[in-house]
């Protein structure tokens, strides 16, 4: 059933997005594999151009997706967006997440920059019941940011 949804997913936004589609991603648990039938499918859309105004862009986002009876949760951002911020959503993506399209290794390059980051900055993800949390294996004291430079100081 994912790959089904997934294909179409896949064909509806390369055609409707056209050379603008820089990836498509996967992620939650219909990446994990340990969906319910009641599911939705999490995906996050990179690409170039889209609408500034959050809600003009989940509109032109999600008009291609009428056809589909699947729920879908999308959240759109432009290559620049997504490489301007480091929130942690991105770490759950970076470990289980599922590229379905990537234009140009977009996604590849940066989810592999992100593993790097958690490898080498002593974060461990732990289940909790149904949420994964990510915890330092060692406490960190106050005055430091994790992003894409790594774990590094606020110099206040």
């Amino acid at each position: 059933m994912n790959n089904d949804i997934t294909s179409r997913l896949i064909n509806t936004y390369k055609t409707y997005l056209k050379d603008r589609l820089t990836s498509i991603v996967l992620f939650g648990s219909r990446a994990r594999g340990d969906y319910t039938d009641s599911s939705d499918f999490d995906i996050l859309i990179i690409a170039e151009y889209l609408p500034e105004r959050h809600l003009a862009r989940m509109g032109y986002i999600r008009a291609p997706l009428l056809d589909f009876e699947e729920k879908i949760q999308i959240i759109a951002k432009t290559p620049q967006e997504f490489d301007s911020c480091f929130p942690p959503l991105y770490l759950d993506i970076s470990m289980d997440g599922q590229i379905l399209f990537d234009k140009d290794r977009f996604m590849e390059k940066r989810l592999k920059k992100i593993r790097e980051i958690v490898e080498n900055s002593t974060l461990n993800r732990v289940k909790q019941g149904n949420e994964f949390l990510w915890r330092w294996k060692s406490p960190k004291k106050p005055g430091w940011e994790l992003g894409w430079s790594g774990l590094v100081e606020i110099k206040g």
